[in-house]
């Protein structure tokens, strides 16, 4: 039986069929659902969106548009939701005509240097490939700076298999990461094998 997890990684190595993944199942990874890290990695963002009067923001890795919807409605900023995935953007248009939805490749982010700050929705384990995430953030650092970058990111515990060699925790990721640290939070429930994180910088 396939997952859709199959269609993104898969025994330690990076598959990227993320059109045919939307195509093939309604809801990756649950983001329809309601649940408490969903909720609460939301509420994180938003309270960073709040707390230092970001007025527009770019989500890369939008997919269906659920969590934009979420944070757009939190805070009424001006929002764009991006993804690679033809089939999500289609998706997201038609479940929310009022909101801002487009097709691009991350590595075009500096078409969007008018936002004043850029999300990373749970695709950084994507970007690594060919060292797109270094090429991305080297991008960001020499042409964004002053900007905001907020981070939401998945960390799996003792099972991690890919990206190893960049980093496996949140204190890797900021070690890594070329920008100024603001704000950091880890949400973990009890017996869970993974935990979410939300991070916002100064570029």
């Amino acid at each position: 039986m396939n997952r859709y997890q199959d269609y993104v990684i898969r025994d330690g190595k990076f598959i990227g069929k993320f059109e045919e993944m939307y195509q093939k199942f309604d809801d990756p990874w649950h983001q329809s659902e309601d649940g408490i890290f969903n909720n609460l990695s939301r509420k994180v963002v938003s309270h960073f969106i709040r707390q230092y009067q970001i007025k527009t923001s770019i989500e890369f890795g939008c997919g269906l548009g659920n969590t934009m919807s979420f944070i757009q409605k939190e805070t009424n900023i001006e929002t764009l939701g991006v993804d690679i995935s033809e089939t999500s953007i289609r998706k997201a248009k038609k479940k929310y005509p009022k909101m801002s939805f487009e097709v691009n490749n991350i590595e075009n982010i500096l078409d969007y240097s008018q936002f004043q700050c850029f999300f990373f929705s749970e695709i950084t384990w994507y970007l690594l490939e060919d060292k797109l995430l270094d090429k991305v953030f080297e991008k960001m650092k020499n042409n964004l700076s002053g900007k905001f970058f907020i981070h939401n990111l998945t960390f799996y515990k003792g099972q991690q298999k890919y990206g190893r060699k960049y980093f496996t925790n949140l204190k890797e990721f900021i070690e890594f990461c070329p920008f100024k640290l603001l704000t950091k939070v880890e949400i973990e429930e009890n017996d869970c094998d993974a935990y979410q994180t939300s991070s916002i910088f100064l570029i």
